[in-house]
């Protein structure tokens, strides 16, 4: 199971900061022959890393942070995507001096390194740089939050900074490579979060953390590593997606499912599914014996007829939801798909409005999808036009904010987050976005969950990572 390419931004910059982690790091840390190219390796040496090579990996054992020497000679980052970023940072970080040869200055590296307390200066030309970077043994925890993302380099020299600066460092990124990031830094022991931020996620990072070795997968960051922890004994992993109407979820949890190979339950199909098998069996939705034998005859098969997205399911639908013995049943099938995911799915994606508070309240990954209630009007609006159907966006928006009121202050499972569900606000977010931001914090939740369930029962983190002891990172927003 693996995250596909299209999703992972800039993919050179990360293996350059899972290089550069790895030779501030005590101990040997495993990446891919592909994440340290050649031209990278000298670079390492130079920082007082040890670095060997075999069988398309690379041993990088690391001197620790405040272990880095000064370099005898320039560091040449001109012919390494994305080194020139998280190198500098980690350089600003130490008190030790180097001079970097670059092919060109990036947007906003030079301020954010002076920011956090180290001194540069620039030579060279335009199209050859020369950074002399004059670190710091005391520096500034970066503060760079969203709701606007730094430039990649500069946004990589924040994080880089951010491993040896008291406190905490806040830096905001795009949603794909915030994800990166976090299962990277995760694996390496630093206590690390994910928070949304708007169209960003800011990465929240615990300063002066001792670090430790990681084996990446050998095809990171395609593979994420808390896909690892699916794989290792913690039970099926359930994701519970709640929210309003046209807030995108629905079409979120299909996509989570899909890109991460789990079981999808669309809970509201089930009502229509027991109504239209209740009529076709020549019964009455409104009678409780009938739709209650057939909400318990369900099947997940039963879920993929076309005629459920009819006027007649509809209709039906409405009908058998109002029937306590109906609601009990499918409630019992909810939890059953999510316990025992159909097809020996290594678990499922359920959602709808109540599944973190009532349905799954023990899920590991909660998220509440939502939007502004002009946004969500809005999408409501050009969907119908789409299908043809006359409709005046005022009136929808006002029918979408009298539906809120209702579903918020009802008695029975009001329409809110629960304590322990992450908001992801997709008013500013494309579909892709949204699809990155949410893989982004369910990893984030299954790093804390695996390690809860290694705590409790002595295992070890999953492979590649340090031991569920060894961490602070928790993900939790």
């Amino acid at each position: 199971m693996t995250l596909p390419p299209s999703l992972i931004d800039d993919p050179a910059t990360a293996g350059a900061l899972a290089a550069v982690l790895s030779a501030a790091t005590v101990g040997e840390s495993r990446l891919s022959a592909a994440l340290v190219p050649c031209v990278l390796r000298p670079l390492l040496a130079e920082l007082g890393a040890q670095v060997a090579e075999g069988g398309g990996t690379v041993a990088v054992t690391g001197r620790g942070l405040g272990g880095l020497r000064s370099p005898e000679t320039p560091l040449d980052a001109r012919a390494v995507p994305g080194a020139l970023g998280p190198l500098c940072g980690l350089l600003a970080g130490h008190a030790v001096s180097a001079v970097v040869r670059a092919d060109r200055l990036p947007d906003g590296l030079v301020a954010t390194l002076e920011r956090a307390g180290a001194q540069v200066v620039v030579g060279g030309s335009t199209t050859a740089p020369l950074l002399t970077v004059r670190g710091t043994a005391s520096p500034l925890a970066p503060d760079c939050g969203g709701p606007a993302a730094l430039p990649p380099a500069a946004a990589m020299a924040a994080l880089a900074v951010g491993l040896t600066a008291p406190g905490e460092s806040r830096v905001a990124l795009p949603p794909a490579l915030a994800g990166v990031a976090f299962d990277l830094l995760a694996a390496f022991g630093v206590p690390v979060r994910l928070e949304p931020a708007g169209a960003v996620l800011d990465l929240v990072v615990t300063g002066e953390a001792e670090t430790a070795p990681a084996a990446l997968p050998a095809d990171w960051p395609v593979t994420p590593v808390w896909l690892a922890a699916l794989d290792h004994g913690a039970g099926p992993l359930t994701v519970a997606i709640d929210g309003p109407a046209a807030a995108g979820k629905g079409t979120l949890a299909r996509a989570v499912a899909a890109r991460l190979g789990l079981a999808y339950l669309d809970t509201g199909l089930l009502y229509r599914a027991t109504g239209l098998a209740v009529r076709r069996a020549g019964g009455s939705p409104d009678d409780p014996a009938a739709t209650e034998q057939a909400a318990r005859a369900l099947s997940p098969d039963d879920l993929n007829d076309p005629a459920l997205r009819g006027e007649a399911a509809g209709d039906a639908a409405s009908r058998v939801a109002a029937i306590p013995a109906v609601r009990a049943a499918l409630l019992e099938f909810q939890r059953a798909f999510a316990a025992q995911p159909p097809d020996g799915a290594r678990g499922a994606v359920l959602d709808g409005r109540d599944i973190g508070s009532v349905v799954c309240p023990e899920a590991p990954v909660k998220l509440f999808v939502t939007a502004r209630v002009e946004t969500r009007a809005r999408r409501r609006f050009l969907e119908l036009r789409e299908r043809g159907t006359e409709v005046i966006e005022s009136r929808i928006l006002r029918d979408m904010e009298e539906r809120d009121a209702r579903d918020r202050s009802r008695s029975v499972a009001p329409l809110v987050p629960v304590a322990d569900a992450v908001v992801l606000d997709t008013s500013d977010l494309d579909r892709d976005g949204a699809l990155s931001a949410a893989l982004a914090l369910t990893g984030a939740r299954v790093w804390a969950w695996h390690h809860a369930c290694a705590r409790a029962d002595g295992r070890a983190g999953p492979p590649g990572a340090p031991g569920a002891t060894d961490t602070g990172s928790t993900g939790d927003s």
